[in-house]
């Protein structure tokens, strides 16, 4: 009985965690061709060359979505760039005007 109970309530949080959610997302092309979506205000495109960018009013998002060479595809795993530019938040009694300072974390996945 314990048992059943068990794989009873392992299947309702599965059923429970694994929610899909389905969204028209609406999306832009601004005067080079590209294409923008827009995302609870964050602007995300892609570029030609596979780089994701995400964007939103204080930060900067890259990451390299590139597809796998034959090095990487033989080893089922590879490392892809990823850098974070935001700007600096202003420190407290401290005006922000003309203080637009970018800090940059550079991660290797």
């Amino acid at each position: 009985m314990f048992h059943l109970s068990l794989i009873c309530l392992t299947f309702i949080s599965l059923t429970i965690a694994n929610k899909i959610r389905k969204a028209d997302v609406p999306f832009r092309i601004d005067e080079k061709g590209r294409m923008w979506l827009n995302i609870s205000g964050k602007n995300y495109t892609l570029t030609k060359n596979l780089n994701l960018r995400i964007k939103d009013d204080h930060c900067t998002t890259k990451i390299d979505l590139s597809r796998a060479n034959e090095k990487e595809k033989e080893a089922k795993k590879g490392i892809r760039h990823m850098i974070v530019s935001c700007k600096d938040l202003p420190i407290e009694n401290e005006t922000s005007e003309g203080k637009e300072n970018a800090t940059v974390t550079e991660k290797a996945h």
